[in-house]
């Protein structure tokens, strides 16, 4: 099932280093992986309304439901 990955770069909870290293497991495990750091963001501000992860993470999720084309895999960019 394809992921989606997202954190704060400024996340106290989870280094950022661990979550980059955890996607780059994940992408040579072959796992489909959309993922995405935003700036200036700790760890539960990044789901905040005010966030830009909140329209393309539901963006994202409508598309997985509605089974329609979307960025999956960001591992091959």
């Amino acid at each position: 099932a394809p992921l989606f990955i997202a954190w704060g770069a400024e996340d106290e909870v989870i280094p950022p280093a661990s979550q980059r290293d955890f996607i780059a497991g994940l992408c040579e495990a072959g796992q489909p992986v959309r993922f995405a750091e935003y700036p200036d963001r700790i760890h539960q501000d990044v789901l905040q309304p005010s966030s830009q992860l909140v329209p393309v993470l539901l963006r994202w999720t409508d598309l997985r439901f509605g089974f329609g084309p979307t960025d999956v895999d960001f591992c091959t960019r």
